[in-house]
C-alpha cells in the first residue's frame, strides 16, 4: 500500500522526491525517514537509482531542514518562548534544562545560550 505509493512517487519525481521528503520531514510529512532511507538504499543497491546522487539528495534535504529550522528558531524563537513562558510545564522544563546544563556542560559540546531570565 504505502510502498506502491512511495515507488510511484520516486518513479515520477526521482531524486527530487528524496530531497523534498527529507526537507519537509520535520514539518510532519507522514513518511518516516527510516523507510525513506531503506527504500533509497534498496533502490540504489539494485541499480535503479545512482547511490551517490541519492546520498547527496538525502543529505542536502536533511541540511536544508536543519538550516531552515535553525533560522526559524533564531528569528521566531523568542516570540514563541514568550507565548509559552506563562505555562508551568514550560517553566519546569526550562529549569530542569538549566540544572542539567550547569551540572553536565560536557554533554553538550555546542554552547546553549539562555535568554537571561
Amino acid at each position: 500500500m504505502i510502498s506502491n505509493t512511495l515507488l510511484a512517487l520516486i518513479d515520477q519525481y526521482g531524486y527530487w522526491f528524496f530531497y523534498v521528503a527529507f526537507s519537509l520531514g520535520p514539518l510532519g510529512v507522514p513518511i518516516p525517514n527510516e523507510i525513506m532511507v531503506l527504500t533509497a538504499a534498496i533502490l540504489s543497491r539494485t541499480g535503479v537509482l545512482n547511490s551517490g546522487i541519492t546520498y547527496l539528495s538525502i543529505l542536502s534535504g536533511f541540511l536544508t531542514a536543519i538550516t531552515l529550522f535553525h533560522f526559524a528558531g533564531r528569528w521566531f524563537g523568542q516570540r514563541f518562548k514568550h507565548r509559552l513562558y506563562p505555562k508551568p510545564h514550560f517553566q519546569k522544563a526550562e529549569k530542569l534544562l538549566q540544572e542539567v546544563l550547569s551540572k553536565n556542560s560536557s554533554l553538550f559540546p555546542i554552547p546553549v545560550l539562555s535568554s537571561g531570565r
